[in-house]
């Protein structure tokens, strides 16, 4: 009978320190998701935000790498692919 207490304390403490580990663990997390998703849609903002050039040689590209291709071949050295970062109908411009 003498047992049973301490194994009791010992049961709810391991339980708190479980605990305490998912938490932490949880927050770190969230942490981690806030602060990529606020880069991924910061960086989507600044490249919708600038100041681009659209060609129509370069709107008939299929991948990014070929907008990247055509924009370097008319002087730019920046280019954005995507219907969410450029103006309406456009898929690829360059900065």
């Amino acid at each position: 009978m003498d047992n049973l207490p301490s194994q009791n304390s010992s049961s709810k403490t391991l339980i708190i320190v479980i605990i305490t580990v998912v938490v932490l663990f949880g927050l770190a997390g969230a942490g981690c998701f806030c602060l990529f998703g606020s880069a991924i849609f910061g960086g989507l903002g600044m490249a919708g935000a600038s100041e681009k050039t659209y060609y129509p040689e370069c709107e008939m590209v299929g991948s990014s790498e070929e907008c990247k291709t055509c924009c370097s071949m008319r002087g730019h050295s920046g280019q954005a692919y995507g219907n969410l970062i450029n103006d309406d109908g456009k898929t690829c411009g360059c900065f």
